[in-house]
């Protein structure tokens, strides 16, 4: 058994709507296009005119609900299958719902109309005694609107200073949603993200794949990418893509230039002692070397420090040098 909702006596011939919708102007251009939304308001009729204190609560719950489905153009007719799928019952129940509402009055009118559709899934739509339509007049920032008579050049500079995106972001986003740029690496830390960009870059120029490269990326540390990605110039491969992906999987040695270069001393002279006589000494060799050229001579000089004759001696192939 319905029940059917009336006003008290007080109320007036054309009681205010329980129901406000707010049509609003959102994102507003200097054209004058907007982007439509819409608001629901709860107005004190709710309350003062009795509606909700009379209003059974299963068609209460119904109501509300089906008032949710507001668009951005202020309708609300959703169909049955979606009333279902939010109350979590079978569409005959909903249905059942629905038409409570259509047999509930206020102010001489049903809480809801059916909508028939020709697939059999019918929609419904709130009675127009519920709702009251607003228009409120958009707010103006300061500094929005340009002279009548602005010059198309002016007009352009505001609205792109206003709404537009710079080029470069918009560029970088279209080619990450196509794919032709490198990724974003947006689950990583921002300096591992920046590292694996640009490892990413310098591995496709190489010649791998996309795909080659996420999977080591993925499976890698970044140093052990990066330290292969510096050495592949210096190991001269005839196919650097296919040598790159084998050293990184492999942990190669470094090249052997790299080796080389590791293993060789110091080219840095140890400086000699600072021991009394020494360079006089140095120096009478020399000199004993050179008179030894000429004869006069003899290998061995039993009173020089540098070499005492219980010494192996001094060689001949080492007094003499080369000239």
């Amino acid at each position: 058994m319905f029940a059917k909702v009336t006003p008290p006596m007080q109320a007036q011939e054309t009681p205010e709507a329980p129901f406000h919708v707010l049509h609003l102007q959102q994102d507003r251009a200097l054209s004058g296009s907007f982007r439509p939304d819409a608001r629901l308001a709860l107005a004190p009729a709710l309350r003062t005119t009795g509606f909700w204190a009379h209003l059974d609560p299963a068609d209460a719950h119904t109501l509300i609900l089906l008032l949710s489905f507001l668009s951005p153009n202020g309708h609300a007719t959703p169909a049955v299958s979606l009333v279902a799928e939010a109350l979590g019952c079978s569409p005959m129940q909903a249905r059942s719902r629905l038409l409570s509402l259509t047999q509930t009055e206020w102010q001489g009118q049903a809480l809801a109309v059916l909508l028939p559709r020709d697939d059999g899934n019918d929609a419904f739509d709130p009675g127009p005694s519920l709702l009251a339509q607003e228009h409120p007049a958009p707010p103006q920032e300061k500094g929005e609107l340009l002279p009548s008579r602005a010059r198309r050049e002016d007009l352009l500079a505001h609205s792109r200073a206003r709404y537009a995106r710079p080029r470069a972001e918009v560029e970088a986003s279209i080619a990450e949603r196509m794919g032709w740029g490198p990724p974003t690496f947006a689950d990583d830390p921002p300096g591992t993200a920046a590292e694996k960009q640009d490892l990413f870059q310098k591995m496709t120029a190489q010649g791998m794949s996309k795909e080659q490269t996420l999977d080591v990326l993925a499976r890698f540390p970044v140093a052990e990418v990066q330290r292969q990605v510096e050495w592949l110039p210096l190991r001269n491969a005839k196919s650097p893509s296919r040598f790159l992906l084998a050293a990184i999987d492999g942990d190669y040695d470094p090249p052997l230039a790299i080796r080389r270069e590791a293993s060789q001393p110091s080219s840095a002279a140890e400086p000699l002692p600072n021991l009394p006589g020494l360079a006089e000494d140095v120096f009478n060799m020399d000199e004993r070397a050179a008179a030894m050229d000429r004869g006069h001579v003899p290998l061995h000089d039993p009173e020089s420090p540098v070499n005492p004759p219980d010494s192996p001696g001094v060689s001949e192939s080492t007094l003499y040098r080369a000239e």
